[in-house]
């Protein structure tokens, strides 16, 4: 990932067989458009994308679209995501995975 840091679309519009995205998106911070993320909700994971990670994309602008997985939200990875301070998106779509809250 570390190759792509200059990277600024990201789309993954048809691509239904991703089931996470890798932790190294967090290091591509000139993204501006990044489509269908994949984001765990319940703990910063070492391996894969979670939604504190949002972070560190502070040039994310027009539509973005979530799908939060996991089988809660951490209140701490909320916070420091801090998507709601990010003034450049028009729309922000949040999707819940079916796992979450339900208890294990």
């Amino acid at each position: 990932m570390g190759k792509l840091m200059n990277l600024r679309y990201f789309y993954t519009w048809f691509c239904s067989s991703i089931t996470s995205y890798p932790k190294g998106i967090s290091s591509l911070t000139s993204l501006r458009e990044l489509t269908n993320v994949i984001a765990r909700a319940d703990h910063n994971d070492a391996k894969e994308f979670s939604l504190g990670n949002f972070e560190k994309l502070n040039n994310l602008c027009g539509h973005v679209r979530v799908k939060l997985v996991g089988n809660a939200i951490d209140a701490d990875e909320a916070i420091r995501a801090n998507l709601w301070n990010e003034k450049d998106f028009d729309r922000i779509r949040i999707n819940l995975d079916g796992d979450i809250g339900k208890e294990s």
